[in-house]
């Protein structure tokens, strides 16, 4: 996936001095392994939205005790924070980071802010546009994984997801990966086996 300021300059030919502007709304920082960050419920439009520039991140939450993993992110991936809005569901989304990692981090709401400042004669459609362009990114991201979750067998699953991130195994343990897939950590274990069927 592109750098969020490649998107940016692929919409529009924005001068200099705004370019810089949102170089200043994100913050581009180093993340040890095991670094986690928790967020609560929020709005549409006040998420925070990462890039993983390298590394490699678990985003998850917590509800009556269990671990549900929500998605996974590598080299070039974006994370979202506001998942889990309008879902029903209270607990706060957790992201882990797998491994060091290099990141850009901005906050939904100081895009818009700085949109209703006026601070630049910019049209807000272009930084809505802007916004847009990152969540079509993530969005791909997560019809692709519904279409294998509802269209595809356990077996598939596996598959599709070691094909898609090969380093997974080594940076996840196997009930992360079993939850993120919809299936039990005693099935993927068949299946990683050879032992497994659509029967078992």
């Amino acid at each position: 996936m592109p750098h969020p300021i490649d998107i940016l300059r692929k919409l529009h030919n924005f001068p200099d001095e705004i370019i810089d502007r949102v170089r200043e709304l994100m913050v581009e920082e180093h993340v040890k392994k095991g670094h986690c960050i928790e967020f609560v419920r929020q709005s549409p439009g006040r998420g925070t939205a990462f890039y993983i520039r390298k590394g490699a991140a678990r985003t998850f939450y917590i509800d009556k005790g269990r671990e549900y993993t929500l998605s996974f992110a590598f080299d070039d991936d974006f994370i979202m924070t506001n998942t889990l809005h309008g879902v029903g569901i209270e607990a706060p989304v957790n992201v882990m980071f797998l491994e060091d990692t290099d990141l850009v981090t901005f906050v939904h709401s100081e895009m818009h802010q700085t949109i209703h400042e006026g601070i630049f004669e910019v049209n807000p459609l272009e930084w809505t546009m802007f916004l847009n362009a990152v969540l079509y990114e993530y969005a791909g991201y997560l019809e692709e994984r519904l279409f294998h979750l509802y269209n595809t067998s356990a077996r598939e699953r596996y598959e599709w997801i070691m094909s898609r991130y090969p380093r997974l195994a080594e940076v996840a343990t196997m009930t992360q990966i079993a939850s993120y897939l919809g299936i039990t950590k005693e099935t993927l274990y068949r299946i990683r086996g050879g032992k497994y069927t659509a029967l078992t």
